[in-house]
């Protein structure tokens, strides 16, 4: 092998096929190593932005918000609540393999999105917003995972996956 003599010895020490030592992730692991990102990464943002001290916003941000009132409190609470449940029940789903669950993760993304934008414009730390990033691709590896790779393929319907655990359960 011709170059650097320092690229060499790491080459010739380097084994050749290190993957193959290492058993493949499944891709029931994988989603539930993406539910369970995303369920620290929902906690962490309700730390950051009820946090004290050098997470919170300055003086002058926090002046700039303002909290909605009246009819538009009840219509974004209950946007919350329902975003809230939707996603809880689809992670469970998800983890069950139950086919409805696909579209009811995505509905909980969709209500999600429509809860940012009525609620209008948001002053936010840097920490809460890398959080708010951090979901937002741990959201699209799960849909990702789901809906387009060969896991796809094993979401039974959910009276399947209810008959299965009462069977289990016997």
């Amino acid at each position: 092998m011709t170059g650097h003599p320092g690229i060499q010895a790491y080459s010739e020490r380097r084994p050749e096929k290190a993957s193959e030592d290492l058993p493949p992730v499944s891709h029931e692991r994988a989603l539930l190593f993406l539910v369970l990102a995303e369920l620290v990464l929902i906690v962490a943002g309700a730390v950051v932005d009820f946090a004290p001290g050098p997470l919170s916003l300055a003086e002058p941000s926090r002046d700039q918000t303002t909290a909605p009132s009246g009819g538009r409190l009840y219509l974004l609470t209950a946007l919350w609540v329902v975003v809230a449940v939707g996603t809880v029940s689809s992670w469970v789903g998800l983890l069950c393999l139950a086919r409805e669950a696909r579209p009811l993760y995505l509905g909980s993304w969709c209500a999600y999105l429509l809860l940012n934008v009525l609620r209008g414009p948001a002053v936010e730390t840097a920490a809460a917003w890398a959080l708010e990033m951090l979901m937002a691709l741990v959201g699209g590896g799960i849909l990702g995972l789901v809906y387009f790779s060969e896991l796809r393929t094993q979401f039974r319907p959910l009276a399947q996956v209810v008959r299965g655990a009462f069977r289990g359960a016997a």
